[in-house]
Order: C-alpha cells, then sequence, then structure tokens
C-alpha cells in the first residue's frame, strides 16, 4: 500500500467528516441484522466511538440504514464482476472509510485507487494499522482534493494508466459538489479513461430535499441522461425502490418518491476525440 499525498486542496473541505464516520456506523449496525443485505467486519472500528454514537442523532433512521445497506450491497455485486471482465484498475473518488479492498476477494488481483484528502488516509491508515488489518490488493491511496481539476494529474502521478479500461466509483459523493463541480469531475474522468471504462455513481434525487440540509448542493432525477451527456453512452440507471425491492428490503422505502438513484455508465469502445 502507498500513499501519495498532494497539494491539490480546499482547506475547507479536508478531513474525516461525520457523514464518512455515520456511514461505516450504518454499516455496523446492518452487520447485527439477522440477515445482513452486507457484512463489513471493519465497519464499528472505522466509525469509532463518534460515528457509533451517531445513532443517537435525530436525523438518524432505519430508512438510512436500509438505503446504506441497499447502495452497499448493489455496488458490491457489480465490483465482484470486475474480474470477469478484465478489469484491472478500481478508481473510488472520495473514497473516505470505504472498507471494499479489505474485505472483497475480488479486489485482489486489482489496483484499487482511493482518492481523498490525505487526512481521512492518516486516519484510516492508523486505525486498521492498529487492529492489524491488510487490504487484500493492491491499494495505491492518492491525497488531494476531488473536486479540484488537480486530481487527474496526481492520480496519474501515483500510477494510474489512462490506456487501461478502468472502472470509476462515486459512491455517496455527487451530491456534496456542486453541479457545476460535479460536470467538471465526469468530464475529467472521461478524459482519464480508455475506451469502454465503466463508472457507477449514486445521486440524490429531489424526492431527498429537506429545509435544514445544508450538505448537499447537487440533487437530479435525471442521472442518465446527464452521464449521456458528458460521454458515458452506454447508461443504467436503478432507482432505489427497484433495488430495495430485489434486495427484499422495500419495507420503509416509498414507491413514488426519487429518494436516490444508481447510475452505471460505460464509454463506448471507440470515443470521440477528447476535447
Amino acid at each position: 500500500m502507498s500513499l501519495q499525498e498532494n497539494s491539490h486542496q480546499d482547506p475547507g473541505r479536508r478531513g474525516v467528516s461525520m457523514t464518512a464516520r455515520g456511514t461505516a456506523a450504518m454499516r455496523a449496525v446492518e452487520n447485527k441484522r439477522e440477515h445482513p443485505l452486507v457484512v463489513d467486519p471493519y465497519a464499528e472500528l472505522l466509525a469509532g466511538a463518534e460515528g457509533m454514537a451517531l445513532q443517537k442523532a435525530p436525523w438518524w433512521s432505519q430508512r438510512l440504514v436500509d438505503l446504506l445497506a441497499i447502495r452497499t450491497k448493489w455496488i458490491d455485486e457489480m465490483i465482484r464482476e470486475l474480474p470477469a471482465k478484465g478489469i484491472k484498475q478500481v478508481v473510488i473518488m472520495g473514497s473516505g472509510l470505504d472498507s471494499r479492498v479489505y474485505r472483497l476477494k475480488e479486489l485482489a488481483e486489482i489496483t484499487t485507487y482511493e482518492v481523498d484528502f490525505p487526512e481521512v488516509f492518516t486516519v484510516k491508515n492508523d486505525t486498521l494499522k492498529a487492529a492489524e488489518v491488510n487490504p487484500l490488493g493492491k491499494l495505491v491511496q492518492v491525497g488531494t482534493d476531488c473536486s479540484l481539476p488537480g486530481w487527474a494529474d496526481d492520480l496519474k502521478n501515483a500510477g494510474y494508466d489512462p490506456t487501461e479500461t478502468s472502472f470509476w466509483l462515486m459512491e455517496g459523493f455527487s451530491g456534496y459538489l456542486t453541479e457545476e463541480e460535479f460536470r467538471s469531475l465526469l468530464g475529467l474522468v472521461r478524459k482519464a479513461s480508455s475506451p469502454k471504462s465503466e463508472l457507477l455513481a449514486t445521486f440524490n434525487g429531489t424526492g431527498m430535499k429537506r429545509p435544514e440540509d445544508t450538505l448537499h448542493k447537487f440533487y437530479t432525477d435525471e442521472p442518465g441522461a446527464l452521464m449521456k451527456e458528458l460521454g458515458w453512452t452506454h447508461t443504467d440507471v436503478k432507482g432505489l425502490r427497484e433495488l430495495a425491492e430485489w434486495c427484499d428490503r422495500a419495507e420503509n422505502v416509498p414507491k413514488k418518491v426519487p429518494l436516490y438513484w444508481l447510475a452505471y455508465g460505460q464509454l463506448p469502445a471507440e470515443q470521440a476525440p477528447k476535447q
């Protein structure tokens, strides 16, 4: 495992957020269900006492735990298919306290690039090292700011090969950027990707909007159209309700409210010239 630290930073956004700890805490809570959708043995460790205490926060709900579990399960299933596709590079943007490279054996022969603030990696690595937890495959951590253009150069300098087919993951990430920032990011991802590379991104739907929510900046109910506009022509969009029914966890997910989307896209076999 290697950690590359770089200077492309927005000081106002760096550090381990309580959102990241809360997400890990939700995975830990899911672990304890009789029939969990996902088992993450490192979730509680990564959440820490601060994260686990968020169960008492006024915004915590079983619906959010279910959303997180459904999202995690679907993404895990997508990643498990990568070895059969011959994909050798995974890039996790805004990786936070993601634990997949530590728990999914399918990543053993794949290089995983985690991209986030170096402060996040310091906390994460110290926590896992103290527990003697090691990644199952090659892990490269790129300490940079995903909202600023320099991240792409930082990623290449860390060993990422733009001529190889890649799988990009943006989980729970798009909502924290403005739409302009996200469009710029997706354009840079396309430029850094070879033909037939894949992208899986999650999006907050308009049904998630709350007046008291000041963290999230970007909502959309048409993520597939956005991805196609930016070059990811082969798209497949799943709504939260559809995935909830797929994994038999629909009791807390309303039928007609556009809460959340998981959108898959693939670049064409031959890309148009990159602008």
